[in-house]
C-alpha cells in the first residue's frame, strides 16, 4: 500500500487495528498525507533522528511486528511493489543492516518480514547492491504501542466507544 505527500511516495510499513499508520519519515515534508484511494492520514509523530512517520487514518488492518535478533545471512522478504526474497548481509551500525534485496523508488517504508511473516523492520532506502533496512527495537515498538493507545482517543473503534 502506498502513502503520498505532495508528489512524494513511500510504502506503508503497517497499519494497526487502531488505524495507526507507520512508514519511513523522509518522504514527508509537512503537506497533507493520503493513503491509496485518497484516504486522509492525520499526522501524529515525526521523528527526524529515527526517520519514521506515524499517522492515524480511518482504516484498520492489524499487523504482527516483532523484535528479533538478526544475524548474517538471515533469510528475509521485503513486501514492496512485489514480494522480494533475500538475506541480510551485514550490520552497518547499531541501527541499520544491508540486504541483498534491491528496491525501487517509492519502496522506502516497505515492511521487512522474517520467513514466518512477522514484520521485523522497514526499508529506509536503496543501496548499490541491495537495500538498507532498519529493524524494530524496543524503543521503536514502545513508541508504536504508545501511539496506538493514544490513537484510540482520536480514531476509536465501536468497541472503544462502548467502553
Amino acid at each position: 500500500m502506498k502513502i503520498y505527500s505532495k508528489g512524494r511516495e513511500a510504502t506503508v510499513t503497517f497499519i494497526t487495528s487502531q488505524g495507526v499508520v507507520f512508514t519511513v519519515g523522509h518522504f514527508y515534508r509537512g503537506e497533507p498525507v493520503l493513503i491509496e484511494n485518497r484516504i486522509p492520514v492525520k499526522t501524529f509523530s515525526i521523528a527526524k533522528i529515527m526517520d519514521y512517520y506515524i499517522g492515524v487514518a480511518p482504516i484498520r488492518m492489524g499487523a504482527t511486528i516483532a523484535i528479533e535478533p538478526l544475524d548474517y545471512n538471515m533469510q528475509i522478504m521485503i513486501k514492496g511493489d512485489t514480494v522480494k526474497y533475500g538475506r541480510l548481509i551485514k550490520p552497518l551500525n547499531a541501527f541499520f543492516w544491508l540486504t541483498n534485496i534491491p528496491v525501487t523508488k517509492g519502496e522506502s517504508g516497505a515492511p521487512v518480514l522474517d520467513m514466518e511473516g512477522k514484520i521485523i523492520g522497514y526499508v529506509t532506502h536503496a543501496s548499490p547492491n541491495g537495500s538498507i533496512i532498519r529493524p524494530f527495537n524496543e524503543m521503536l515498538v514502545k513508541t508504536i504501542q504508545s501511539v496506538s493507545e493514544k490513537a484510540k482517543l482520536i480514531n476509536p473503534t465501536e468497541e472503544d466507544k462502548i467502553n
